[in-house]
């Protein structure tokens, strides 16, 4: 095996002793400081930001961060691009004990609790009234999905009812998908969801939360919970994925939901054209069940696939300015390969609107309003 040179740095924050490595040639890059992410929020001198290669993410140490939640979740989040690092595309990524209640509490210690080329492991502890919270964030080297994983211990003596637990992910910008098959829903029930994920997306970035726990989604899916109460001694553990993409795709969300639940599927794929001939240069395959949003794809050069579990959806094509086509119904089977090719994708076209007063006939100032578009959440 290789051997790996490192050059460590010892620091202490919140009283605990943190070793920052950076190995030559590998995968994960952890610094600790102001954050390298354009405009990220976490300009604090014990402030962590680590790298995968595919992402940057920092975490709330010495900074505040929004909306008075407690310190040691993410705060920035930054897509890798021809080697550069994007904007801040987030303002929190962490676990609330009770949706937005106060957060009464006295410490939060932020270690690095492992660092190889392969993985770091960001570990929290805070207190939450007499309750413990431990929280483990998982980064891969090459892996767009962290694993979260959280602990929350009643030390108290008092049973804490009607809690409502869970991550929330919140985006800087962009458009809310909120759960497939529930795109409208602002807050409410996930029983009627067609999968255990979320998203927010722009037309560069997709966040996914995986959160197979989550029973009621709050804020358009950017908060996931659990009802439940903590009785005193007892601890509860969840468990959820927070997934970043480089694109404004959510076949990636679908795939991992296939993966994680080994849900029997089939693939879709094809080739999209305008009705002049042209090969559309991004072209958007959405996916619905029912008549409702269930996930899309985006395709480069015409070219587009998506995996879907087994059942039955509608389909369409459309692309940044361009309309609409027609809705084709499929039937996915397990292991099936599925080749459906569109040419009904409709191009830019002109319009041209000459506004005057109706007697004498000179023109007028006037505004034109969009009532209807095709965002497909």
């Amino acid at each position: 095996m290789k051997h790996l040179m490192r050059r460590c740095l010892i620091v202490t924050i919140s009283a605990w002793a943190l070793l920052s490595c950076t190995a030559e040639d590998a995968g994960i890059s952890v610094v600790i400081g102001p954050t390298t992410i354009p405009r990220g929020d976490a300009v604090g001198a014990g402030d962590i930001t680590v790298n995968n290669g595919l992402f940057a993410v920092a975490f709330a140490v010495d900074t505040a961060p929004p909306w008075g939640v407690a310190r040691g979740g993410i705060v920035d989040i930054a897509i890798f691009r021809d080697g550069e690092l994007g904007y801040d595309i987030a303002s929190l990524a962490d676990f609330m004990p009770n949706n937005w209640s106060s957060w009464p509490t006295t410490y939060q210690h932020v270690a690095i609790e492992n660092q190889t080329a392969d993985e770091a492991t960001i570990r929290t502890e805070r207190d939450w009234g007499d309750v413990v919270l431990e929280t483990t964030f998982h980064i891969r080297a090459g892996d767009s999905r962290i694993q979260i994983v959280t602990s929350m211990t009643n030390k108290g003596k008092e049973t804490l009812d009607d809690l409502h637990s869970g991550y929330v992910v919140w985006p800087d910008g962009g458009s809310l998908f909120g759960m497939p098959g529930l795109p409208s829903l602002s807050v409410g029930s996930e029983e009627a969801a067609l999968g255990d994920w979320s998203a927010a997306y722009g037309e560069h970035w997709v966040l996914g939360l995986h959160a197979p726990y989550s029973e009621i989604m709050a804020y358009g899916g950017r908060d996931r919970y659990l009802p439940h109460s903590l009785e005193p001694g007892d601890s509860r553990s969840f468990e959820a994925w927070l997934q970043i993409e480089s694109d404004g795709s959510l076949a990636p969300l679908v795939q991992t939901e296939i993966d994680f639940r080994q849900l029997a599927s089939g693939r879709i794929s094809g080739r999209v054209e305008s009705d002049d001939g042209e090969p559309v240069k991004r072209p958007a395959v959405v996916v619905t069940r029912d008549g409702v949003t269930y996930a899309w794809t985006v395709g480069n050069d015409g070219d587009y696939d998506i995996k879907l579990p087994t059942g039955n959806y509608e389909i369409y094509a459309t692309a940044k300015g361009y309309a609409q086509g027609k809705t084709q119904n499929i039937r996915v089977a397990d292991g099936g390969e599925i080749n459906i090719d569109f040419d009904d994708v409709r191009p830019p076209g002109a319009v041209h609107i000459k506004v005057v007063d109706e007697e004498t006939g000179r023109p007028l100032d006037a505004r034109i309003s969009i009532w209807r578009d095709t965002n497909p959440s």
